[in-house]
């Protein structure tokens, strides 16, 4: 459906094109197909794009203000700055994707990037639990490079 929208910010010089939801998001069916087996119209494609692009909006919006909120908590900065990292990764590869026609490169580290998300995401609840039940993390007694740097001289 990538290639249903290979303009940005509009689709297809629209900013609300052609769209088929019913036959898009029909739940039973083939990738691809119809449930008849039919291939997918254009405007279907159209709508599984364009409801990926809206919703990566919301979520790139919802992510920004989590990371900026967890780096202003020392305990869980680093997953902050690896959740905005891998959100601006989104961002990045999501429009090459559009713009670049499909590179694979782009496709694959967008994948692998929205994998990485969910880990990201998973650490951090881990830790923000950890933190609020008073636990300390098994590496909290290891102090950073730096420190260890400086009692070696």
């Amino acid at each position: 459906a990538v290639l249903a929208c290979t303009q940005f910010p509009t689709c297809q010089g629209s900013w609300w094109p052609p769209m088929n939801f019913s036959q898009a998001f029909e739940i039973w069916r083939e990738l691809g197909e119809t449930q008849a087996g039919v291939p997918l119209e254009f405007a279907a494609l159209t709508a599984i794009h364009y409801t990926h692009r809206l919703a990566a909006y919301l979520v790139f919006a919802v992510l920004g203000v989590l990371a900026v909120r967890l780096m202003r908590l020392p305990a869980l900065r680093a997953q902050g700055r690896w959740l905005a990292g891998l959100a601006l990764l989104q961002l990045a590869t999501g429009l090459g994707n559009v713009l670049l026609g499909w590179p694979l490169v782009a496709a694959v580290l967008h994948t692998g990037g929205a994998a990485a998300m969910a880990v990201v995401l998973t650490w951090t609840l881990c830790e923000s639990r950890r933190e609020a039940a008073g636990v300390h993390s098994p590496l909290s007694h290891v102090p950073p490079p730096t420190r260890r740097l400086e009692a070696a001289r």
